[in-house]
């Protein structure tokens, strides 16, 4: 009996002692030391933190510090100390094993100024400096080498030990010529520790100007009918920038009259960001950045955003393709659909003079696959219109992208001046004739004046025994012919009807038909 109870206790101990060495082989440790930098000396009373796990542990006058019953994995590890800069180190954890870690805490300076240069561009005129003592004692300033186009609202003072001063630097540029500007301005101090730290004044007076704008080469966040994008101002131009952001439309080069965001005003120069919402799924957008000062507004480079395409059930699309046999009052416009497993019950155009078109022209009202088109007529000579492209099918509208064209002008001739005088052979006659025109874009194949001196040529025209008097193109769109002619069937009293042509490759166009008679003053209109 005393043998058995003697072996139970020997398993029991045996079976204790294997448990407790399984707990200890799954968790490990950490210990160090955390010492200066500069001389080596250990540290008390750093806070040490570690994470995960949210524990922190102080060390003690050895500057020693340590973590048991961590679980295997990696940590990092959290050095604060008053007066020193703060520290990060991570550390791997291996079950049943010490690591060890060795810290070197950098001291702060005494006396630290929070930044090392105030730059002030060409436009700002007021920033701050603040003065920070790290050391337990009061610490006193001086500021020395400042520049005639400066200020400080403060040049000497006392800063407590562990606090911190601010200090306002005005600049004035209304004394100085244009160009740039570099200062150093030094501060000494005293206390616990003395020496000298510097600041860096920068800026900058320009003639004035407009600003200088740049878009970002691309847009972000990009979706049916939205779009985020940045931007950034260069330079201010000199004075403030009232407004500034970007501006587009569906037409090239948008400018401030077209769609825009305005983000206020401002004297710094600096990157920015437009939300531009509200837009048509599937549309290509032409967009600027922009910045407005007193002396105008400059644009940046022009970027393309395309929305992106509006789903719908069914699988439906429908896509604007571009206007064609644009005239003076008409056009064509075109698109297509891809009905997908829908029947479409309508199709058409919407447009209209803005960039959101509303005009519903029903193109057809079958179940169509493929182009259509609409021959729209009564538009207005030189005008801008927008459209897109459309079809119903049995969930609602499905849309293309909207698009636009600008019909033709009509050629136009103006300024007319014609003189004729008398010659010494009285047959004859001394002819000056003049007059502005405007092509419209359209190919010239012949132009001058056609005259008459009778009622059957009172509207003289290339087609009916009119004189022809062929002029030269120059490029400067001007008719200019100077020479004798006949005086016709009339002796008595010497007249001329003339009437300057165009001759276009697909029309000829006239001018006003003037009655000019001899000796008259030029020019005559």
């Amino acid at each position: 009996m005393r043998t058995l109870s003697r072996f139970i206790i020997f398993i029991s101990v045996l079976l204790f002692t294997s448990c407790a060495k399984d707990i200890v082989d799954l968790t490990g440790s950490i210990s160090g030391l955390v010492k200066d930098f500069d001389n080596g000396q250990l540290i008390s009373n750093c806070r040490v933190s570690l994470s995960p796990g949210g524990k922190s542990v102080t060390t003690g006058a050895d500057g020693a510090f340590g973590f048991t019953d961590l679980e295997p994995g990696q940590y990092t590890l959290s050095f604060s100390k008053a007066g020193y800069n703060d520290e990060t180190s991570t550390v791997s954890i291996v079950a049943s094993r010490e690591s060890s870690v060795s810290v070197l805490l950098k001291a702060k300076a005494a006396f630290v100024l929070s930044e090392d240069v105030l730059d002030f561009g060409d436009s700002e005129s007021s920033k701050t400096v603040r003065i920070l003592n790290n050391s337990d004692g009061a610490c006193s300033f001086q500021v020395s080498g400042i520049p005639t186009w400066a200020s400080f609202s403060r040049t000497t003072g006392t800063v407590q030990g562990g606090a911190s001063e601010s200090i306002n630097v005005n600049i004035d540029r209304s004394s100085i010529d244009a160009g740039d500007y570099r200062q150093l301005v030094t501060f000494s101090y005293s206390g616990q520790a003395t020496g000298s730290t510097t600041l860096t004044l920068v800026m900058k007076k320009v003639n004035l100007t407009t600003p200088t704008v740049s878009t970002a080469t691309a847009a972000d966040n990009v979706s049916k009918d939205s779009f985020d994008i940045k931007g950034k101002i260069e330079a201010t131009g000199g004075s403030t920038v009232l407004k500034y952001g970007h501006c587009w439309g569906t037409m090239e080069n948008p400018t401030i009259d077209n769609s825009k965001t305005d983000l206020g005003s401002t004297d710094a120069t600096s990157e920015f960001t437009s939300s531009i919402t509200g837009l048509s799924a599937n549309t290509t957008y032409y967009v600027r950045a922009y910045a407005s000062n007193a002396q105008g507004t400059a644009y940046g480079a022009q970027v393309i955003v395309t929305t992106e395409k509006d789903s719908t059930p069914g699988g439906t699309e429908v896509t604007t393709t571009d206007a064609t046999d644009i005239q003076r009052t008409t056009v064509t416009l075109n698109g297509s659909v891809d009905p997908g497993s829908e029947t479409i019950s309508e199709y058409g155009f919407y447009y209209g003079t803005s960039d959101n078109p509303t005009i519903r022209l029903v193109a057809g009202t079958d179940n169509k696959t493929g182009a259509f088109s609409y021959a729209l007529t009564g538009l207005n000579e030189g005008a801008t219109y927008y459209y897109k492209a459309y079809a119903k099918n049995s969930t609602g509208f499905v849309y293309g992208a909207i698009k636009s064209f600008t019909t033709a002008v009509s050629p136009s001739i103006s300024n007319e001046r014609y003189k004729i005088e008398r010659n010494a052979d009285k047959n004859l006659i001394n002819c000056d004739f003049y007059a502005e025109f405007s092509s419209a874009g359209k190919t010239i194949v012949e132009a001058g004046f056609v005259t008459g001196t009778d009622t059957y040529t009172s509207k003289p025209t290339l087609d009916n025994n009119a004189e022809k008097l062929g002029c030269e193109l120059t490029g400067d769109n001007t008719l200019h012919y100077v020479g004798t002619l006949s005086t016709g069937r009339v002796q008595t009293t010497t007249f001329r009807y003339v009437r300057p042509y165009i001759v276009f490759e697909d029309e000829t166009f006239y001018g006003e038909t003037r009655y000019v008679a001899v000796d008259t003053p030029w020019p005559n209109n």
